[in-house]
């Protein structure tokens, strides 16, 4: 079994999907909200294959949104055929009855950005308020933090529009239940009921984790990049924002 390659003409990318995967040559995994008794174990070979292969540069990347993970960090997940080494954040979407009962997070309706893009944004806002903690006198820093956690606060108010606009519970375990009750059929075309769903975990529960991203994936992020991206964001994603000046 070839676990890593796939024959041209393949069907590439998915609306939950992001698309700037370049170190992996598989499409993006599908994060498409799921239960783990429905999907795809994998065997012996198949962990043992993803282990090697995530060990093979020292510190690997999470295949669907490209943070650095280690073996701890690391959770097998099959899709469309393939098999992906991926976060926890990227992991626990597509087994929702997986995620710890204490600190589940909300499930919100926010259609035009993928999981995947969502959890990088999430990543990035936390460890830039992480490092403005570590670095007090950074004045640069800490108005970013400040901006970003506008941005922050933008996004819960997704979850109210989500229960008040979209009608729809926030609450993740309703999804995990309502997946439950599912016929194999409707759960394999859950992408017309649940397509525009994404999880929106807590900060909380990543705290640990905030540090190693910070010194493997954000060390060399100057103020501008940051300011330029979060410019860049917010104009596709919400076009009335601008970055504080």
């Amino acid at each position: 079994m070839n676990l890593f390659s796939r024959k041209k003409g393949a069907v590439k990318g998915s609306a939950d999907a992001d698309r700037d995967t370049s170190h992996f040559s598989l499409p993006p995994p599908n994060l498409l909200l799921g239960i783990s008794p429905q999907a795809t174990k994998p065997n012996e070979d198949v962990e043992s294959a993803l282990i090697k292969r995530l060990e093979s540069n020292g510190h690997g990347k999470c295949d669907a949104c490209g943070v650095t993970i280690n073996g701890d960090m690391r959770h097998s997940l099959s899709s469309r055929g393939n098999w992906y080494n991926v976060c926890s954040m990227c992991y626990y979407p597509t087994h929702l009855d997986k995620i710890p009962f204490y600190d589940e997070g909300n499930i919100i309706y926010f259609p035009n950005m993928s999981q995947a893009r969502l959890n990088a944004f999430l990543r990035g806002l936390w460890v830039v308020q992480f490092f403005a903690n570590t670095d007090p006198e950074n004045e640069e820093m800490r108005d970013v933090a400040e901006t970003l956690s506008d941005l922050e606060r933008t996004l819960e108010h997704v979850v109210k529009v989500t229960v008040n606009i979209a009608k729809a519970p926030s609450d993740t375990g309703i999804y995990a239940s309502t997946l439950h009750l599912l016929q194999d059929h409707e759960y394999a075309q859950r992408h017309k009921y649940f397509g525009g769903f994404r999880w929106l975990p807590s900060k909380d529960m990543y705290e640990k984790e905030i540090p190693f991203w910070a010194q493997n994936d954000y060390k060399n992020l100057h103020y501008e990049q940051m300011a330029s991206n979060i410019t860049k964001f917010m104009e596709e994603y919400t076009p009335s924002f601008r970055i504080k000046e």
